[in-house]
């Protein structure tokens, strides 16, 4: 990567629950990811208080936290943006995303490759938790109305956004969540792409997100197999293994399109020896250099 990287801590757990995923920022840290991406320090956002109270009127956990906190990691990120560098963003949970989200449509029209084992496309009332990590694709897209803007229009444009690698689509028929097939986003689940190859489903992302001014990455950590990545607190069977996911993290990453990424969801109070965060943290070293 010919860009500077800087890293920037987002440990907030408003859209998830405070088990541990705050955590993650200082686990990487100490694994030697900013020497190791030679990075610059871009510092940290915190977040305010977790409530475990189900709002009323909008069947969330704490929106209006998230919102707050989305505008200020986005005022943190928008100058290392502007400067030219490349966040890396540790959060934290996927509603982290929003503010990165909002960072990046302040410089351009984005696009969005997003990593996750969940599609996380749940509708308020249908979201057995109410965690806002839940139905955050929904919400960055515009499906759920929480952060869009006076005009109504969503953080990224769906038929701007890539899906890729989930693998709850039994479980969330079960549980009703609204259907991410039927939307405008490119949905590439992890049967479609054991069916067609890693390649073909990688080309097909990027001819959607080449076609945008910028793009984020989103990536939550459970997309991995869940041998690979088990320190994490929605487990589910299966998932890519590091010698697909770095080919393909290489391969978006080497577009000057590219923005930046954020990291969610891996929890180090999981990995009691730091076994799981250490081939982590060199899978993103090899993915970014």
């Amino acid at each position: 990567m010919g860009r500077r990287i800087a890293v920037l801590d987002a440990p907030s757990i408003l859209g998830l629950q405070p088990t541990g995923v705050e955590e993650l920022p200082n686990a990487l840290r100490r694994e030697g990811l900013v020497s190791r991406l030679h990075a610059e320090d871009a510092g940290r956002v915190d977040a305010p208080l977790y409530s475990k109270v189900r709002d009323a009127l909008t069947q969330m956990l704490n929106p209006t936290g998230v919102i707050h906190y989305a505008y200020d990691l986005a005022n943190t990120l928008t100058p290392v943006l502007r400067a030219g560098r490349f966040p890396v963003v540790l959060g934290g949970d996927c509603s982290i995303l929003l503010g990165c989200l909002h960072a990046l449509r302040s410089e351009c029209t984005p696009g969005l490759v997003y990593f996750d084992g969940h599609a996380d496309f749940y509708q308020p009332d249908e979201s057995p938790t109410g965690e806002i990590a839940d139905m955050v694709l929904g919400i960055a897209t515009g499906y759920e109305a929480l952060l869009s803007d006076a005009q109504n229009n969503p953080l990224v444009e769906p038929e701007n956004a890539v899906l890729f690698g989930y693998r709850d689509a039994e479980e969330t028929r079960r549980e009703r969540s609204r259907d991410v097939t039927q939307s405008d986003i490119l949905s590439i689940d992890l049967p479609s792409i054991r069916a067609q190859g890693i390649a073909h489903a990688v080309a097909e992302a990027k001819s959607k997100v080449y076609a945008t001014e910028g793009y984020w990455i989103h990536l939550d950590v459970d997309v991995l197999h869940h041998e690979l990545m088990p320190a994490v607190d929605y487990v589910l069977d299966d998932g890519l293994t590091y010698a697909e996911l770095i080919p393909v993290l290489k391969s978006l990453l080497r577009s000057s399109r590219a923005r930046g990424m954020d990291i969610t969801i891996y929890n180090p109070r999981k990995d009691p020896t730091g076994e799981i965060g250490r081939k982590f943290t060199e899978c993103i070293v090899q993915a970014l250099t």
